[in-house]
């Protein structure tokens, strides 16, 4: 079975709390599937932002994110990088979408 690992990014996300992450749950993914080859990837990691533009993180890099809010697989973890966080908090749309996922 595929666990999934949705992450989301924002503007201003700081770069090694979204990158990290996915460095370490891809790496585990291309791990398991070499030693399983016949069978399911044992994870899934993508990322997801309010909308389907890129996003600019921290110092500027901008990342264009495989999913956007309410259109992306169902998630068994969810992730929620630092970075500037004051607009996020503030926004209901966001913080409903945390809550169901």
């Amino acid at each position: 079975m595929t666990e999934t690992v949705a992450i989301y990014i924002f503007p201003e996300v700081e770069v090694l709390d979204f990158a990290g992450p996915f460095e370490v749950f891809s790496t585990a993914a291309r791990v398991g599937a070499r030693q399983h080859p016949d069978g399911a990837p044992p994870l899934q990691v993508f990322t997801v932002a309010a909308d389907d533009g890129p996003v600019a993180a921290r110092g500027g890099l901008r990342i264009h994110p495989d999913w956007k809010l309410g259109n992306h697989p169902l998630a068994d973890l969810l992730i929620i990088p630092g970075g500037d966080i004051s607009k996020q908090m503030d926004d209901p749309v966001v913080l409903e979408w945390i809550r169901r996922t």
